[in-house]
């Protein structure tokens, strides 16, 4: 019975961080529309590759004042490598692409750096590849 329990625990735990960390909205792949974000993340004094940056694409227009509360509607994200360089799995819904108006956020935090954020307008298709480089 014991090992019964651990099993459907470890099941459900394996289940939560394969949502957690796909990089989806509480949609899901079936329910949106796949795309790509990738590019890579340099530092604007020195154009070196930004190691560890987190880079998240997130829904709508980004407050004005960045940094100052938790982004909501993240559709994706991923970390830097070691040469700056990230790729991201995003999944949208049609709706919610004509809820925001094909506006995104495109979110950087790294050690070391302010948080950055740029807006980003687009539509997005099934499949597309988007490169959206930035220093920060």
């Amino acid at each position: 019975m014991n090992k019964l329990i651990i099993k459907v625990a470890i099941a459900a735990v394996v289940a939560m961080a394969s949502f957690m960390f796909c990089g989806c909205s509480d949609e899901s792949a079936d329910d949106g529309i796949s795309f790509v974000v990738y590019g890579t993340i340099v530092d604007h004094s020195t154009g070196e590759p930004v190691r560890a940056a987190e880079v998240s694409l997130h829904t709508g227009k980004y407050p004005s004042s960045v940094g100052s509360s938790t982004p909501n509607g993240s559709i994706g994200s991923a970390v830097t490598g070691m040469d700056g360089q990230y790729e991201m799995h995003c999944v949208v819904t049609e709706n919610l692409m004509t809820q925001i108006n094909n506006r995104y956020s495109l979110y950087i935090v790294a050690n070391g750096y302010n948080p950055y954020s740029k807006e980003v307008t687009m539509t997005v298709v099934e499949g597309m590849r988007v490169q959206q480089d930035a220093a920060i």
